[in-house]
């Protein structure tokens, strides 16, 4: 039996290749039409996604990657990703034997297409379309000419692009990721899409059948017998494609008769409750593109919450702050459903301000469990005088400050709004403070210029002295950058609660994010936290303040805890083995058997043990030098990879305390080069008291 035309496709790109790279973050390339490859397959949650896929459009054929960084010698140079890049560019070629391969004058894809062992055509964006006449393949960036590539790949011609669609979404906010995102629509004719979605393990498709259940054609055909798998192929599409789509169409289609079931805690949406997640999913997607749905979401009053009937509405002038890149608070609530104006002065008109109405801004949809809706806040760009807005769910309200333009903080006017309380510290007394605990709006912030917390009402109400426990946190944001030796952020941070989060327990971010249960009263508690500590609220500030220069692989959950020991014992009064004695055991293990950099990269904790006893022996006092010996003058030059993070935290670090800290890298089996180790060697060689026998030394 003659081999199927995907089945050829499929072997015809992965044939050869293992194992990838994994540059970055990758995000998802789906695969839309029925003759369209997904050919590398990753984890997203617990089902499959495309990182990328290839199609064909007219003569022509495309392939697109879910990050850049497949595109580089270094990604070339990892496992079989050099092979694989070859075969792309063979398949794309469609029937050239030595294909040229076309690359924009001055890219760094010159020097990819030259270790692949392919002829070079440089192409310049002014003369594009001609210079394209000498490439059998090109490989472009994704800002590039549209029509010009169009007509190229229509013509005969291939193409392969890559970008990361999660990212280009965050650095857009309010832009349609269908119909905005650069080189969507070339793709979108090649039965291909840019996805939102975020890529785990990655690996080249194994089998036609693991492909196709990657394809979104297969996946609806396939709803009732697979729908966990299914709907979040379709998922993905359906918010990256537009209404028109045929493939929107047919899922319209299937979707039709379903009801409107909605998220809750007690009652989620699950993966396997299909046809009802991806009928919200149209119900979103109606909404946002102005189709008419019901104005007030039926999982509103369920969360965020409801608003009292007869809470009053009333119109407000609020003095805004503009000069700082944040969410500035008002102190509104907007009723869900119900539309509400803002005037804002003309120094802000078309300036980059939005306004925004809700503070939940994890979006979900990639999740295998849904406890609320997916995506929450409404955002809307001040671009006249009057701006009316309304959100399905209600919320608080912000002016969000996208750049700053040195102007001073602004009046604005809200109609129809509904007063919350809000907390400002050096502003609000406590009098005050117990009035407004009476308002009706269901959210409620305490908050000051470092630091402002996001909670439900309830909440709120069990805070009797915002004072002492803003004085605290004021303390605790300072203690921060008495460490690292960096300032107070020019913004404050924030922290918000919410039903359910994006990933993991808590996430650092802006805002950083955190569950509805005991953490809530807990950073609350001016007791607690001085007698407890908060590890979780204290572990994601400290990933906020992290930088590259001293946070190499494997350190990324190691070095924000350094901060988390820290506050535990300006705080709370906990010794730094409190929390990581348990792990003596282990580490006494560790070392003993001559230890493992890659165990030692896994376990966050170990890793977080060598820290520590840098700092018992020598004090916190030298973390703190050590932090600030990559700032300055005498600063030198930053490390570029990991090989010369390692080498430069033996030599700051050894330096700062006067000791020859080789030994002990090389018996914790932290690799560090001879280079290195031979620059400290004059000091005295140094392992703390009581240090188990290493066969390294």
């Amino acid at each position: 039996m003659q081999p199927t035309q995907a089945e050829t496709d499929l072997q015809s790109l992965t044939n050869g290749v293992a194992k990838v790279a994994k540059p970055g973050l990758p995000g998802i390339v789906s695969a839309v039409g029925k003759d369209a490859i997904p050919f590398l397959i990753c984890k997203d949650g617990q089902t499959l996604a495309p990182v990328a896929s290839a199609g064909r459009l007219g003569k022509g054929r495309v392939a697109a990657f879910g990050h850049g960084g497949y595109l580089t010698t270094e990604s070339a140079d990892e496992g079989d990703t050099g092979k694989l890049l070859t075969n792309v560019v063979q398949w794309c070629s469609g029937r050239a034997s030595k294909p040229r391969v076309g690359f924009l004058a001055g890219s760094s894809i010159r020097q990819l297409v030259t270790k692949l062992g392919f002829e070079g055509v440089p192409l310049n964006r002014a003369t594009l379309s001609d210079d394209l006449k000498r490439a059998d393949v090109a490989i472009i960036p994704a800002d590039s000419d549209i029509s010009v590539l169009e007509s190229y790949v229509r013509n005969g011609g291939g193409l392969i692009t890559a970008h990361t669609p999660w990212g280009w979404m965050q650095l857009n906010p309010g832009k349609d990721l269908a119909t905005e995102m650069p080189m969507q629509s070339l793709l979108h004719k090649a039965g291909l899409s840019f996805s939102d979605g975020t890529a785990d393990q990655i690996w080249p498709a194994k089998s036609l059948t693991e492909s196709q259940s990657c394809n979104a054609e297969y996946a609806l055909a396939h709803l009732d017998t697979d729908g966990a798998q299914s709907s979040s192929i379709i998922m993905a599409v359906l918010r990256s494609t537009v209404e028109s789509d045929p493939f929107q169409k047919a899922v319209r289609a299937k979707c039709a008769s379903a009801g409107n079931r909605i998220p809750t805690a007690q009652k989620p949406l699950q993966a396997k409750d299909a046809v009802d997640r991806l009928a919200l999913t149209i119900r979103s997607l109606d909404r946002a593109n102005g189709r008419p749905v019901p104005k007030i979401e039926p999982s509103a009053n369920d969360f965020p919450g409801a608003v009292p009937t007869d809470a009053s509405r009333v119109d407000a002038t609020v003095l805004v702050r503009v000069s700082k890149q944040e969410w500035s608070s008002t102190g509104l609530y907007a009723a869900p459903g119900e539309e509400i104006t803002v005037e804002a002065p003309a120094s802000m008109i078309g300036q980059g301000f939005s306004v925004q109405i809700g503070c939940h801004s994890d979006q979900l949809w990639g999740l295998d469990k849904w406890e609320r809706h997916p995506s929450i806040v409404t955002r809307k760009r001040i671009e006249k005088g009057l701006t009316r807005i309304s959100s399905p769910f209600g919320g608080l309200v912000y002016i969000v400050v996208d750049k700053k333009l040195g102007l001073p903080d602004q009046k604005v006017e809200f109609g129809n709004v509904i007063r919350s309380a809000r907390y400002v510290h050096g502003k609000t007394t406590k009098e005050e403070w117990a009035k407004q605990l009476r308002y009706a709006a269901p959210w409620a912030e305490i908050g000051s210029d470092k630091l402002i917390f996001s909670v439900p009402i309830d909440a709120a109400r069990k805070v009797e002295d915002p004072i002492a426990l803003m004085n605290l946190w004021d303390k605790c944001i300072d203690l921060y950058s008495d460490l690292d030796g960096s300032p107070v952020f020019d913004r404050p941070e924030r922290i918000v609660c919410d039903r359910q989060i994006s990933a993991g327990y808590m996430h650092s971010g802006y805002p950083i994010m955190t569950w509805m249960d005991k953490s809530v009263p807990l950073s609350l508690d001016v007791h607690d936290l001085t007698t407890e500590g908060t590890w979780g609220h204290w572990h994601e500030l400290g990933h906020n303040r992290q930088k590259g220069e001293w946070t190499f692989s494997g350190t990324g959950e190691v070095t924000n805890n350094i901060f988390t020991l820290y506050m535990m014992d300006k705080i709370a009064g906990k010794t730094i083995w409190d929390r990581i004695g348990s792990e003596t055991p282990k580490f006494k293990a560790y070392i003993e058997k001559g230890g493992d950099f890659n165990q030692w990269k896994s376990e966050p904790f170990l890793a977080l043990y060598m820290y520590g006893q840098l700092i018992q022996d020598f004090g916190w006092d030298s973390m703190k030098k050590y932090f600030r010996s990559y700032e300055g003058p005498n600063a030198g030059t930053q490390p570029r990879n990991d090989m010369e993070k390692h080498d430069q935290f033996l030599i700051h670090y050894s330096r700062v305390v006067g000791k020859n800290l080789g030994p002990f890298f090389q018996a914790w089996a932290v690799p560090t080069s001879q280079a290195a180790r031979d620059s400290v060697k004059e000091l005295p060689k140094w392992l703390p008291k009581d240090f188990p026998k290493s066969p390294n030394l």
